[in-house]
């Protein structure tokens, strides 16, 4: 596959604002961040694998099991972790995994063992391997229409799937409507809903956005990236308790202000200029960006070392805005360094895609 620059700008931003979400920045940028960041990786996705070159086996092969093999060894990792760790330190471990809720017992890890193909349990980031899995096994069966569709027939998919992102608003005056209701949750437009348009998507906007210049995209693209922006900050900010319970898809990766925001970044990303041919810039992106799968990974193990060196920092008096992207800047580099060395063993394929 032909090294693209852009691609390595999107995903190098992309898992970075991941790791930044599972530091210690507040809850409502996390939110907010949370939302498009996923999307935006799907895009990207569809992008590269759209349509699939190789047989249905073969992209099997390449694709499934490069996600497979690593997800159920970081899986087994983080469910055995918690206890293995208060058992030879005899400190708990939510010094090092505070988003866990997890009780680490020997009972409990055996059971979130056994169910690793089914749920995750300490590893909550690896909730997404389950979904972009899924989805792998789907590509091969959309290729053929995506290799043969024309802008007619992916205007057509995108609209019906711009629908389906307005049913959050939609559900809040009708609880049921197009044949959805409490006794069937697939409606009219079910079939068109979901990750696999992001994915479309990503496609669509490669092959007929993929020339225009950052001056023409940026033109719409920043009004729309701050526009939905806003909407989806001010949203979260004035909701209720109460409201945000019942109303949360509003942020949701299915929502038309979070593909608004993923679009608009995306297609940003896409208009950038490279850097200069064989610069040092140029190759520790292409780098850290080849190890993004792995950084996903590994990452979630080093928040607690987070939390308690923004402690340390918080101590000089260092503000927030300063902190936090120095810590998710470290954080960064220390999981590219521990992916670095276990990419040098062998069948680290295995371990880190």
């Amino acid at each position: 596959m032909k090294h693209i620059i852009w691609i390595d700008y999107a995903k190098s931003i992309a898992i970075f604002l991941v790791v930044l979400l599972h530091t210690h920045c507040s809850e409502t940028l996390a939110q907010v961040i949370n939302s498009f960041i996923i999307p935006l990786f799907f895009m990207i996705s569809g992008a590269l694998l759209l349509p699939v070159r190789d047989t249905t086996g073969q992209f099997l092969k390449k694709r499934f099991t490069r996600v497979l093999f690593p997800f159920l060894l970081w899986s087994a990792f983080y469910t055995v972790f918690p206890w293995s760790y208060e058992t030879l330190t005899g400190d708990s471990f939510h010094s090092v995994f505070p988003l866990s809720r997890v009780t680490p017992d020997l009972e409990t890890m055996g059971t979130n063992l056994l169910l690793i193909p089914l749920k995750f349990s300490v590893g909550i980031h690896l909730w997404y391997l389950y979904v972009l899995m899924g989805l792998y096994l789907f590509l091969p069966v959309i290729s053929p229409w995506v290799e043969k569709a024309g802008k007619a027939a992916f205007a057509y998919f995108l609209l019906l799937w711009a629908l389906t992102l307005l049913f959050p608003y939609l559900q809040t005056i009708f609880p049921s409507y197009l044949g959805k209701c409490p006794w069937n949750e697939y409606g009219a437009l079910h079939s068109f809903s979901g990750y696999l348009g992001y994915m479309v998507l990503g496609c669509f906007l490669r092959k007929y956005l993929g020339n225009a210049s950052f001056a023409r995209t940026a033109c719409w693209a920043v009004p729309c990236l701050a526009a939905a922006f806003w909407f989806t900050l001010h949203f979260y900010r004035t909701s209720t308790a109460q409201a945000w319970s019942s109303s949360g898809d509003y942020i949701g990766f299915a929502s038309i202000n979070v593909a608004l925001m993923s679009v608009a970044l995306f297609v940003l990303f896409q208009s950038l200029t490279a850097f200069r041919a064989g610069s040092a810039p140029r190759r520790f992106l292409a780098d850290f960006s080849s190890m993004s799968f792995g950084i996903y990974l590994v990452h979630f193990v080093l928040v607690g070392a987070v939390y308690r060196l923004f402690g340390m920092l918080h101590l000089l008096f260092l503000p927030a805005s300063l902190s936090i992207p120095l810590l998710t800047a470290a954080t960064c580099l220390a999981a590219w360094g521990i992916i670095k060395l276990l990419s040098f063993l062998p069948g680290s394929r295995y371990l880190i895609g």
